[in-house]
């Protein structure tokens, strides 16, 4: 299966780890992303535009629960995907229903 349409990696391989890089470092990558899916017709931009949005909740995230200045983004986004399961055991939605990837997998291949 061809992916066409994965965003590349913006960040050196050691700043992807735990203790890496911070939220204001990787805010900097979505300066000229744009805002809505219906800014563009180009499907890696449109999944550039995801990637943007899903920073924003991370982001958000961080910024309630008092974490957002000294985690890196990896434990930001660990936590929330780890709390994202409590939420599912609270309103009884089934986790590996909800996380499968096949959306994302349609929205990186070529069968759009």
């Amino acid at each position: 299966m061809s992916d066409p349409y994965r965003v590349q990696p913006r960040l050196d391989p050691a700043d992807a780890e735990p203790g890496g890089v911070s939220a204001e470092a990787v805010s900097a990558l979505f300066r000229t992303v744009p805002a809505h899916l219906t800014d563009t017709d180009d499907p890696l931009i449109a999944n550039e535009i995801r990637a943007s949005h899903a920073f924003a909740a991370v982001t958000e995230y961080s910024q309630n629960s008092g974490t957002y200045s000294n985690e890196s983004v990896w434990t930001s986004m660990s936590d929330l995907l780890n709390d994202m399961r409590h939420l599912c055991d609270m309103l009884g939605i089934d986790w590996d229903a909800v996380s499968r990837p096949y959306h994302y997998e349609a929205e990186i291949s070529e069968e759009q």
